[in-house]
């Protein structure tokens, strides 16, 4: 992620609250949000010596859920040590939250909490991604019109899988899934679609 699109995550946060905040107030907010992604691809981890201090580091490229971004996300020690034991692998849908950018890379400060959102299929190729582009009440549920993969969709969700829908967030360009439903066929489990 260059500085640019930083700089445009920054003005994106300031327009949502109303250009009242600072770039530094911008900058905190997007460190607390959270966000989905794939993990498509793990670098080689290293191991290093600082200060005396031994320590591990791996770079692994991301496909965020909710948009076409392919940041890099740099692991430290106890996350690498999770790699290696194949508690996260590639495939694998993860949440993230409490980061800080840094050189246009995503860095999990302190605070930060990476958890594993749904384990990936061993063929990720196969899975698409899904924006919903409108969505409609209808009599007992909610039509959803998805797209994937530049296809749109119809899709009917009733009773208690509508309200699942409650827990979408508003994006900037359509609406991306945050909750997790299901329907019979196909189903979405956050924003990857299974076929």
């Amino acid at each position: 992620m260059g500085e640019g699109k930083i700089d445009e995550l920054v003005r994106k946060v300031q327009e949502r609250y109303g250009h009242l905040i600072t770039k530094e107030a911008a900058l905190s907010v997007l460190r607390n949000d959270t966000f989905q992604a794939r993990i498509l691809r793990v670098f080689q981890p290293y191991e290093f010596e600082k200060k005396g201090r031994k320590g591990k580091v791996c770079r692994v490229e991301l496909q965020r859920l909710d948009s076409n971004e392919k940041p890099i996300l740099v692991l430290w020690d106890d996350y690498v040590d999770r790699l290696l034991r194949g508690e996260l692998k590639e495939g694998d849908v993860i949440s993230i939250s409490g980061f800080y950018l840094k050189e246009g890379e995503v860095h999990l400060g302190r605070g930060g909490k990476l958890e594993l959102f749904s384990q990936g299929s061993k063929n990720p190729s196969k899975q698409r991604i899904g924006v919903i582009r409108a969505l409609e009440l209808k009599g007992k549920g909610i039509e959803a019109v998805v797209e994937f993969n530049g296809t749109s969709e119809k899709l009917f969700v009733k009773g208690k899988k509508a309200h699942s829908l409650l827990g979408l967030k508003q994006a900037h360009e359509g609406i991306s899934l945050a909750a997790i439903f299901k329907l019979k066929k196909p189903y979405l489990i956050g924003t990857a679609v299974k076929l």
